[in-house]
């Protein structure tokens, strides 16, 4: 068993977009599904916003219990001292990250 620690946050990232990749329950599980990746980067306030929405899959259910993905999904927004925001639509899962631009340097 090989077990990594990520500790930038720039990889913690990218494990995050990986997880949602390679999941075998969101919406590339179908070949109907697909994923929009959305990101802007206020200027005045100097905030990133970067969102992950999956459609066309498998009908989705919020999950009945937090899991050990979900928190650390949640806690990439707190280290990066911003917000994580997981949403549940029938049509397909969507994650929002909000960070503050300079918390990608730590």
């Amino acid at each position: 068993m090989m077990i990594f620690m990520v500790t930038s946050s720039p990889a913690r990232l990218r494990g995050d977009m990986e997880q949602f990749a390679t999941t075998k329950f969101g919406a590339l599980s179908d070949p109907s599904g697909f994923v929009k990746i959305e990101w802007k980067i206020d200027q005045a306030s100097e905030k990133l916003s970067l969102s992950w929405i999956e459609t066309g899959g498998p009908l989705v259910n919020p999950p009945s219990r937090r899991s050990f993905g979900t928190r650390m999904m949640e806690s990439l927004g707190q280290q990066l001292s911003g917000t994580v925001r997981l949403a549940y639509p029938r049509s397909g899962f969507t994650y929002t990250l909000d960070i503050p631009v300079g918390s990608l340097n730590k």
